[in-house]
């Protein structure tokens, strides 16, 4: 990635032709995360519950036809580089100048290894790649923005971008890092202690496909209305209470469930 601007320590900011920004998804360098992507939707295909992008046609059909008859006014796309341990790239520095009393460092992003996600920028890709397929040697650059973020602060990106398309509530909700009863709840859904592990949902599909027993909402509400979680502690405390009580009831009544644990 060339002539990336460091904006600071873990965010930059470059351009990106259509034709390079659909060959990053299509070679599979870029790929969806859905720990970091907006909601996901869920379809039955034989049998079988199956987890999906959530495109939006009106507003690729939109995008494409802006594109292509040279309307369209180019935003802003991000792909993050997950810091997860595993990440390998290097930040080349090219350029050096000063601004109103400010370094600011110009180079080129080298990506080695590691996690390459689409983070916000799914519908300007399918409106891109629709695009392209009418009109090959199409000009256009989006405004790129790379950022080496963790799953918790790429959630929180993700709730600020809530705009061309809006973010179901209750999704956005359970990605709030900032909202303790949250933790608690993730804790209870994905504990290899907890008896509850992967049936807590944030998808009304799943719950009316009977892949759930519960929302993460309603747990989030729940927890709220009976405790003043303040710390981490607190945290600790109450998933292990709750853990240990929900074993306790599914072991009691196990056949009231509507899922097979």
């Amino acid at each position: 990635f060339e002539g990336m601007t460091q904006y600071s320590r873990d965010t930059w900011v470059g351009t990106i032709s259509l034709q390079k920004f659909t060959k990053l998804h299509q070679t599979g360098v870029s790929t969806y995360n859905f720990e970091t992507q907006r909601d996901p939707i869920f379809k039955k295909y034989k049998g079988t519950t199956i987890k999906r992008v959530n495109i939006n046609p009106k507003s690729v059909a939109e995008i494409t036809n802006e594109i292509v008859r040279g309307t369209y006014l180019y935003d802003d796309v991000t792909l993050n580089i997950l810091a997860d341990g595993t990440e390998d790239f290097e930040f080349k520095v090219t350029n050096e100048r000063f601004a109103d009393g400010k370094k600011i460092l110009t180079g080129d992003i080298i990506f080695k290894d590691g996690c390459l996600n689409l983070t916000d920028g799914a519908h300007r890709l399918k409106g891109a790649e629709s695009a392209l397929l009418m009109v090959p040697d199409l000009n256009g650059n989006f405004i790129l923005v790379i950022t080496n973020f963790d799953v918790n602060k790429a959630n929180d990106y993700i709730r600020q971008k809530d705009k061309r398309n809006p973010i179901d509530k209750e999704y956005l909700e359970s990605k709030d890092v900032t909202n303790l009863n949250n933790d608690i709840v993730k804790n209870i859904n994905e504990s290899s202690l907890s008896d509850l592990r992967g049936l807590i949902v944030t998808d009304e599909f799943l719950l009316n496909e009977g892949e759930g027993v519960t929302t993460f909402n309603i747990m989030v509400k729940t927890i709220e209305q009976l405790w003043s979680v303040k710390t981490r502690k607190d945290v600790r405390v109450i998933s292990n209470y709750l853990i240990d009580f929900f074993n306790e009831l599914i072991g009691l009544y196990p056949d009231e469930l509507k899922y097979n644990i």
